[in-house]
């Protein structure tokens, strides 16, 4: 008989094994590498930051931003690391000395996880609020996206209270009553809140993405590839500030955790998302911060190619404005194209003040106002 029992927990302490391979050694294995590209964008940042001698309240915010949303990260990829470490050294000899889901180290495992569901809330609240106010730069602060936003950021943080306390779930000392009700919010609580999550980011990205339709005339041209002037870099550059791909991941991570089908493949893909999305969604924000910051912003650009100044017959035009008839104004300009990668050379002699500039390209000073 005691063999018997000794093969049965065998069995299932190889069986436990297997598990933890695939629902946690390799995810954390590729959470490793995210947090690899993730620790040099940030020293690249530091360093660039620590490089200029100029600073403002925007850019202290940033590089604040920047730290935190790396620092809870981190924490999350440690957890992770422990509760692995937990699953092999301490989950599996347990086992095998007669499990029965109480012991010291399966409380420390969901202790752990729900410090994990606190951070999750943290970090993709921090990547909502910095993709919104974005979208809110970027269209010249309208009044109406500013209440908009707020109130999409106090929705969505009620839902992940909801989802906090859903996982309550999982502590098995708690009294029954709350077990119940947590088991209740346990089966919609979690793809409701990625549900709600997912359609915050595809409503900023629709919003910058129809900045960059309106303020970039030759659009078309990147996208098809027909202008040979510009870099193909600037379309990736593209895709990466309005948030398609991400909108597009947390689409995915939505159906992913929605029990649709009790499959071994899809549990297996429903244990995932945490691994990749959260490293992610911390990663995006600083990417974002990083391209304005460096000036390599699509917006940018265009603020560059509007604010040049261009040579008519009537005189000299900046911003659209004319400065006047060649006959009262000596002018000596050489311009390169910048599009090019040229050194531009731009060099003026006016003997009146130059006038200030039009409204043209207020989309991309807008831009410029994360990092003035």
């Amino acid at each position: 008989m005691a063999s018997n029992i000794s093969d049965v927990q065998i069995k299932a302490a190889v069986s436990q094994v297997q598990t933890v391979t695939r629902d946690n050694v390799f995810p954390v294995v590729f959470e490793t590498f995210l947090m690899a590209l993730f620790t040099t964008l940030i020293a690249y940042f530091l360093y660039q930051q620590s490089s200029r001698s100029s600073s403002s309240r925007a850019k202290t915010s940033m590089l604040y931003v920047a730290i935190g949303s790396y620092v809870l990260a981190v924490v999350n990829w440690a957890i992770d690391i422990h509760v692995l470490w937990y699953e092999l050294a301490m989950v599996i000899p347990e086992m095998l000395a007669g499990f029965d889901g109480r012991d010291p180290s399966y409380s420390t495992i969901v202790a752990l996880e729900y410090m994990q569901t606190v951070l999750y809330t943290c970090i993709f609240s921090l990547s909502d609020i910095m993709l919104l106010w974005r979208a809110y730069i970027l269209t010249s602060r309208p009044r109406w996206l500013l209440y908009t936003s707020i109130a999409i950021i106090v929705v969505e943080d009620v839902f992940y209270i909801v989802n906090m306390m859903s996982q309550l779930y999982y502590f098995p000392y708690l009294p029954a009553s709350t077990l119940a009700v947590a088991y209740q919010l346990n089966a919609w609580a979690a793809p409701a809140t990625f549900a709600f999550t997912a359609a915050t980011q595809i409503f900023a990205s629709v919003i910058i993405a129809s900045q960059i339709w309106s303020s970039w005339d030759d659009l078309k041209d990147l996208i098809l590839f027909r202008d040979s002037k510009r870099q193909h870099s600037q379309l990736l550059l593209l895709v990466v500030e309005t948030g398609v791909l991400y909108s597009l991941l947390w689409i995915w991570a939505t159906i992913a955790i929605t029990p649709l089908s009790p499959s071994a493949a899809w549990d297996t893909a429903s244990v995932w998302v945490p691994y990749y999305l959260v490293p992610i969604s911390s990663i995006y924000p600083v990417a974002i911060v990083v391209i304005v910051s460096l000036r390599h912003s699509v917006f940018d650009r265009d603020a560059r190619s509007e604010s040049r100044m261009k040579v008519s017959f009537g005189g000299l035009q900046y911003g659209g404005h004319t400065t006047g008839s060649t006959e009262t104004q000596t002018t000596s300009l050489a311009v390169t194209d910048v599009e090019r990668g040229v050194p531009s050379l731009l060099k003026a002699d006016i003997s009146k003040p130059m006038p200030a500039a039009g409204n043209g390209g207020s989309l991309s000073l807008a831009a410029k106002e994360m990092f003035p």
